[in-house]
Formats: C-alpha cells, sequence, structure tokens
C-alpha cells in the first residue's frame, strides 16, 4: 500500500510541474491611456512604457488622444505624465525630452502628479530640454513620484523653470 502512496504522488507532482509550467509569470499588460509619437500619458491603473528614443511635443498632442478622465490637467505641452496612480516605466536605453516646440507655459518634460503616479527612469540616460515660464524638466506633485539615477541632464530656459521640483507632497 506505501507503494502506491508514492507513485500516486509522484503522479500529482508531476501534474502540478506541468501546469506551473505553463503558467511562467510575465509582465503584466496594462492598458495606457495615450502612448503616441510626442507623449505619453497614464492615468489611474495604467502601466505605459515609454519606448521612443526622443519625445519632442508640439503644441497639440498628435494624433489626439481619447476624451481625458476626469481632473486630467489641460493640456500645457508635457511629454511624459503619469495621473492620479499611472505609472510610466522608461525601457528606451536613452531618452530625449524636449517641449520646447509646444509654445505653451508649464511644459513639464517629466510630470508625476498624484498619489501612486510613479515615472521610473532608473537606469536609462536621459536629456530634458523645456522652454517657457515654469516649465520644469522632472516635476512631481501631489504624492507623485520620479526615479531616476544620476545620468540625467536637463535644460530649462523661461521665468521660474528649474530643472527638478516637487510641491505638495511630491517627491523625486
Amino acid at each position: 500500500m506505501r507503494t502506491l502512496r508514492a507513485a500516486r504522488r509522484t503522479v500529482l507532482a508531476t501534474g502540478i510541474l506541468v501546469v506551473s509550467a505553463g503558467l511562467t509569470p510575465t509582465r503584466a499588460v496594462a492598458s495606457c491611456y495615450y502612448n503616441g509619437p510626442n507623449n505619453v500619458f497614464a492615468v489611474t491603473g495604467d502601466v505605459c512604457d515609454a519606448v521612443a528614443a526622443a519625445y519632442v511635443t508640439q503644441h497639440t498632442v498628435s494624433p489626439p488622444p481619447p476624451p481625458p478622465p476626469p481632473g486630467f490637467p489641460s493640456y500645457t505641452g508635457f511629454a511624459l505624465l503619469g495621473f492620479d496612480g499611472g505609472v510610466i516605466d522608461a525601457t528606451a536605453s536613452s531618452l530625449s525630452i524636449s517641449t520646447t516646440h509646444s509654445g505653451f507655459n508649464n511644459a513639464y518634460g517629466v510630470w508625476s502628479d498624484g498619489s501612486g503616479s510613479n515615472i521610473d527612469l532608473s537606469g536609462v540616460q536621459v536629456l530634458v530640454t523645456t522652454s517657457g515660464g515654469t516649465s520644469y524638466g522632472l516635476f512631481a506633485s501631489g504624492g507623485g513620484v520620479i526615479s531616476s539615477a544620476a545620468n540625467e541632464a536637463v535644460e530649462t530656459t523661461g521665468a521660474g523653470s528649474a530643472a527638478v521640483e516637487a510641491k505638495s507632497g511630491g517627491g523625486d
């Protein structure tokens, strides 16, 4: 009788191994509110990849994004925006962000706004160029987080502009 039990355990263990081999973990793929050629916008529950080598914002978003969720900020030329819990992971080996063509004030290069929002630039060489009044290179607000290594270069022009800015509980 002990021999049969051992055989059953072996069969069950083999069955479990086969099932688990078919369910190998992979990265969860979530929706992304907007991932265009010049901008990436992540909202609540989104996990977006910033894969382009360059994001050059324009005066309008092209192609236009779908209707925004409630509370979404008016477009001011920002390039990467994690909003209200949205997450953006920069996966390109290098990333160039320019908001100098948008013609707006508040044209942030990278903006993480709201609790749970996170933009991860770790391990990526980043160049951010902004222009216009209060056009921050890296901007965390309302509890948003920007994670980065020491391999960013930020150039800003415009009254009140800064390379890095954190407000209202934002961190970087």
